[in-house]
């Protein structure tokens, strides 16, 4: 006897998923965006300058400069000499109020104004100038006129 004729096994289906598929995504990062041009036109114009610290001047207690001056100060060689005229006189006055420095000029003699100097350091007294915060600082004061006169 011959054998059976070979039949194959019936196909049998079977519901099977597809297979996943993988993607690739792939970000692109834009480039950095540059930052917007500024426009140029005129500078703004500069702030104005802070205003200068306020500053006092120096006062005479006793009002001018002349009132220091007596008869006896005239000196005995412009006396000698019959010197007289006007002496034009700025003083540096320190923050204790105390002559610090002098300036003389005029049609008088050098010995007037030599002496106008010595008796201006000597004797005159101011208040001093003050800055902003109330501090005693150096400043000047004048010019004064001090009359060199001899008596008739």
């Amino acid at each position: 006897m011959p054998p059976p004729p070979m039949v194959p096994p019936p196909l049998v289906r079977v519901n099977t998923p597809p297979p996943e598929t993988i993607q690739t995504v792939v970000r692109t990062t834009p480039p950095p965006m540059a930052p917007p041009m500024p426009v140029i036109s005129q500078a703004p114009p500069a702030p104005p300058p802070p205003p200068p610290p306020r500053q006092t001047q120096a006062r005479s207690l006793s009002g001018s400069m002349q009132s220091i001056f007596t008869n006896d100060d005239y000196p005995p060689s412009a006396m000698d000499n019959g010197e007289q005229g006007n002496v034009s006189v700025t003083v540096t006055v320190g923050p204790t109020g105390r002559v610090t420095g002098c300036n003389a000029t005029g049609s008088a003699s050098s010995t007037l104004k030599e002496a106008t100097c010595r008796i201006a350091r000597a004797r005159a007294r101011f208040s001093p100038a003050q800055d902003a915060s109330g501090n005693p600082i150096s400043s000047s004061y004048g010019p004064q006129t001090v009359t060199w006169r001899l008596a008739e």
